[in-house]
């Protein structure tokens, strides 16, 4: 008697991903040699920076010159058009 119920299981490794959390020091040379290297593999790793914190406590927000100029110039510009100034 021949039994035709078959189990097949297949297992796409391309789709099954997993996931590593390492914390690195970036403040030492050897940590950030680390991150370049990581860096490199931009299609299999995806490289989360955390924001510094502060003394306050808070999370440091780092912003562009250009766009704190940019800010600077539109609050001016409302103060001069409001007749504030």
């Amino acid at each position: 008697m021949i039994n035709n119920n078959y189990l097949c299981i297949v297992f796409n490794l391309k789709q099954i991903i997993l996931t590593v959390t390492a914390r690195i020091n970036v403040e030492t040379p050897a940590g950030r040699k680390i991150v370049r290297e990581l860096e490199k593999h931009k299609k299999i790793v995806q490289i989360e920076h955390e924001q510094p914190i502060g003394v306050d406590g808070l999370p440091r927000v780092l912003v562009p010159a250009e766009q704190v100029f940019e800010e600077g110039w539109d609050l001016l510009s409302e103060v001069v058009r409001s007749g504030s100034a």
